[in-house]
Formats: structure tokens, C-alpha cells, sequence
């Protein structure tokens, strides 16, 4: 009787030496999902690494660096990477360390490095990583000298490429100065038309210009200026830093989505895609109405940090954050309210799926793919960060006696939401997001008595920054993903 008669049965068994030959090349949702289906591939994904390690990437929604005879053997890249997803969702780090920065001015951190204002200049300061071989005491610290004064700093070390802000003096208006250099020599980047490029600010009267910043992705800058004062509002420029065309947009604000294409949110109130490749014509492609009880609200983006290339160009790391999988998140407060009263959560890729066609969609043509939070209970310290799928946010019990760091995390293949459902506003039928949340609750104040003001987050560290004194800020840096997990005590 030929093989293909025998009953179901009695049908020949395929090896497990051909089957794991079967198995190696499936990306690793697939073999998730295969796993799931099938008791027998699931045993011999546990037994075997490679699987194994394609196993745990899709369950924590990361993605593999290079795989190389001379990269770090299986056994090591399982490790670690058992370490991220165990440490990370009970918010227990394997290291911690406490630095005093004497502080000037803007702080923040971009692609693994801190980077301040200080009294001589630019200080640039790396941030360990086990993903990417950088143990606490092998990362870089970097000082750079510029005058005048500096207010703001961006950085993209992939670009070697470093943007100092200043503000220059001079009688009745406001000139603006962006440095662009080459972030290891501090002078001028190799692929720019010029050393600096100069701008005079657009001030309404009663307004008085409280913060500069600079976004950088690939060759655009974005520049955006807040006015405080009796009639306050935001400046925001558009810069291509390599020929130094410039435009000027009046937002209520902007979010690169990549090099070519920004998310721009209308008071009408509604999203907006433009297509930027040239900065001096924007193009809108497509308009997305919001709720229209944001009507009358401030609505802001939150910028995710996780990296957007696919994979980071030149990244060493063992693993890192699914581009595909990056969450976006907008705020939302009535103009009258210091804090949101809702966030708001879809995937970014949501604008590139096929069947959300149209150019103009109203709220019901998408809202069923979005969830969104009420936060009008949520004592919020500082902002909310966002890195991934996971977003992190500091915030106090009712008491405001207690701080607390929360993770909410939309990771995927997750069975069932682990959150309070009376927190959520508006969960769409179809959204693929799952949220699960966690919480540890920390001092709210430091050794020295500095009370915690916010927090920063990197695929490798959380970052909490207290108030400053006499010209220092504390902060302290926790790692998460030590090899060998040695947790942080609860």
C-alpha cells in the first residue's frame, strides 16, 4: 500500500533531525504559533536552543542581531535573553548606580547615551548594556567643550552626528543657533553643507521663550520652541541638516513616523500624514479624525524611543525592539487641566495596513484597532516614557506618600489582559493590543532628600532623575538583564 493511502495513524513519522531543519526557518512568531498547534515541535523547541532563542524573541516581540560563528554562542544569547523577559516585568534591575550631574540645562538621553548641558558645555555619558557587551564599567564619558551657552542637545551616535541650541542676544528679536557637528570631534559632520545654521525665532507679543529642542531622524531636524507668558504657543521648524532647507509649521505637534513622513496633530482635532522629503513643500497624504471629546483638548505625541531601522545600523546588539512592533501614544488634557485625562495607544505600522484604506477616515473608520486609558485618577510624576511596547510612567498613591514605577507593556502573543478594565476608556474590537501591567513601589526621595521628579527608559535601563540643587541633579541608573540575573532585592 503506497504512503499516501495509509490512514492518518499510520502515516510515516518525519524525524526530529529533519523536522528542526523544518523548524530553523521559521521567523519566530511563526514557530510561536507552531509551537502552540503542536505538542511535539513545542518539546523540541524547549530541548533545542536556536529554537528556543527564536521561541523566546517572539514572546518578548524583540528581533535577533547578526548570528555569527564568532558572535556569542547559543547558550549565552538564551541567558540573557530570559534575563530581559523575566527582569523587565517585575521591574527587578541587576544593577544600580547613583551619579551627581552638574546640570545646566536640557537633559535627556537618545540611542544609549545621556546627554546635558553642563557649565563648559556638552557632557555625553553611555549607559551600560549587556544586549550590546557595555557592563557598567566599560561605557564612555565624553565632554565637549562650545560657547556660548548651550540650551539644548541632540544626538544620534549611528550619524556620529551631534545638534547643539543657543540662544543669541540681540535687540529686539530672538536668533537662534543649531551647531551641527561630528559628535566624536565636534566639528563640522562630513555629510552637512555647513558647520551651523541660524534662524530668528517668530515670538508673539506677551510670549517669553522657555525651552528649545531638537529631534533629530535621518537627514531632518525637528525644532521646536515653547513660549510661556500671556499668550503662550510653540514654534516648530523643519530642518534638512545635511542642505539646510527649512520650513516653518504651525502644529499642534509633530512626530517624525521616519525620515520621509510626519504624524501632525490639527486642532480640528484630527492626525495628519505628511510627506516631508522635501521639507520646504509638505505634502499631506491622509487624515485621521480623533474623538471629537478632544475637541477642546491640548493633544501631544510621546515620542517612542525605541529605534526605528530594522535592523539599528550599526548595532552590535544581540537583540533588540521589533521596529514593526512600536506603539504610539498621545495625551490628551482639556486646556483648563494641568494633567491628561486619557492616553491614547495604537500600533505606529497601523497607517501602512491595507485594509485602512481611504485618505480621509473618520474616528469610527479606525477607532476599533486603538485602546485608550483614562488617567484622570493617576497621580502622575513627571511624563510617561515609551521604548517599544512598553511604556513606563512614575506616579503617587493617594496619599502622596508613596512613588511608584508602573509597566505597561503591550507584548505580543498575550492571552489575556492583566490590567484594571476600569481604567480603560475605549478598547477596540479589533486592536491587537494586550495590555499587562506591573508596578514597584520605590522612595520617594534620595539619600540626600532630593524628592524623584521623572524617569527616562532605554531597552536596557530605567533612569530616575530627582530634583536639582545648587546647579546638581541626582540620578540613578538601573539596569535590567544581567546574564546571570542577579535581581535587585525586593
Amino acid at each position: 500500500m503506497s504512503p499516501h493511502r495509509l490512514t492518518t495513524i499510520r502515516r510515516y513519522k518525519i524525524s526530529n533531525d529533519v523536522l528542526i531543519l523544518i523548524l530553523e526557518n521559521m521567523d519566530p512568531d511563526t514557530l510561536y504559533l507552531t509551537c502552540k498547534a503542536v505538542r511535539r515541535v513545542y518539546a523540541l523547541a524547549m530541548e533545542f536552543l536556536p529554537l528556543r532563542y527564536k521561541y523566546e524573541l517572539a514572546l518578548t516581540g524583540m528581533k535577533s542581531g547578526p548570528i555569527t560563528a564568532r558572535g556569542p554562542p547559543f547558550p549565552t544569547r538564551v541567558s540573557l535573553l530570559l534575563s530581559y523577559r523575566k527582569d523587565w516585568p517585575s521591574i527587578s534591575w541587576s544593577h544600580e548606580q547613583k551619579v551627581q550631574l552638574s546640570l545646566l540645562g536640557n537633559f535627556d538621553i537618545t540611542n544609549g547615551f545621556i546627554h546635558y548641558v553642563a557649565a563648559h558645555g556638552v557632557e555625553l555619558m553611555e549607559l551600560p548594556s549587556y544586549r550590546t557587551g557595555k557592563p557598567p564599567s566599560q561605557t564612555r564619558h565624553v565632554r565637549i567643550p562650545t560657547a556660548p551657552r548651550v540650551e539644548c542637545v541632540a544626538l544620534d551616535p549611528i550619524q556620529a552626528l551631534i545638534v547643539t541650541g543657543h540662544v543669541l542676544a540681540a535687540p529686539n528679536q530672538i536668533d537662534v543657533l543649531l551647531k551641527i557637528r561630528d559628535m566624536w570631534t565636534f566639528n563640522k559632520h562630513k555629510e552637512s553643507n555647513s558647520d551651523h545654521y541660524n534662524f530668528v525665532a517668530s515670538p508673539t507679543p506677551g510670549a517669553v521663550l522657555s525651552t528649545i529642542s531638537v529631534t533629530i531622524c535621518g537627514d531632518k531636524l525637528l525644532v521646536r520652541l515653547e513660549y510661556e507668558g500671556t499668550n503662550p504657543r510653540k514654534e516648530q521648524l523643519l530642518v534638512n541638516w545635511k542642505t539646510l532647507q527649512a520650513a516653518r509649521l504651525v502644529k499642534q505637534d509633530i512626530l517624525f513616523l521616519d525620515k520621509d513622513h510626519i504624524l501632525v496633530v490639527e486642532d480640528i482635532p484630527a492626525l495628519f500624514i505628511y510627506n516631508i522629503k522635501n521639507v520646504q513643500q509638505p505634502i499631506p497624504r491622509r487624515q485621521l479624525q480623533l474623538p471629537e471629546a478632544w475637541k477642546n483638548c491640548l493633544i501631544n505625541f510621546h515620542r517612542n524611543d525605541a529605534s526605528m531601522a530594522d535592523p539599528p545600523r550599526s548595532s552590535n546588539a544581540l537583540f533588540y525592539s521589533d521596529p514593526e512592533r512600536r506603539i504610539l501614544m498621545l495625551s490628551a488634557r482639556p486646556s483648563a487641566q494641568a494633567r491628561p485625562v486619557n492616553w491614547m495607544f495604537f500600533p505606529e505600522r497601523l497607517f501602512t495596513w491595507p485594509w485602512i484604506r481611504g485618505q480621509n477616515l473618520t474616528w469610527n473608520d479606525w477607532s476599533q484597532y486603538v485602546i485608550v486609558r483614562n488617567t484622570s485618577s493617576t497621580r502622575l510624576v513627571g511624563k510617561p516614557t515609551v521604548m517599544g511596547t512598553r511604556i513606563l510612567y512614575l506616579d503617587q498613591d493617594s496619599t502622596g506618600t508613596k512613588t511608584r514605577i508602573n509597566s505597561l507593556t503591550f507584548a505580543p502573543h498575550s492571552g489575556a489582559a492583566e490590567t484594571s478594565q476600569a481604567m480603560w476608556d475605549f478598547v477596540g474590537k479589533h486592536t491587537p493590543l494586550v495590555p499587562t501591567e506591573s508596578r514597584r513601589e520605590i522612595p520617594s526621595v534620595n539619600g540626600s532628600g532630593s524628592k524623584i521628579q521623572d524617569l527616562r527608559v532605554t531597552e536596557d535601563n530605567i533612569v530616575l532623575l530627582y530634583e536639582t540643587h545648587d546647579g546638581h541633579m541626582p540620578i540613578k541608573i538601573l539596569t535590567f538583564g544581567a546574564p546571570n540575573g542577579s535581581s535587585s532585592p525586593h
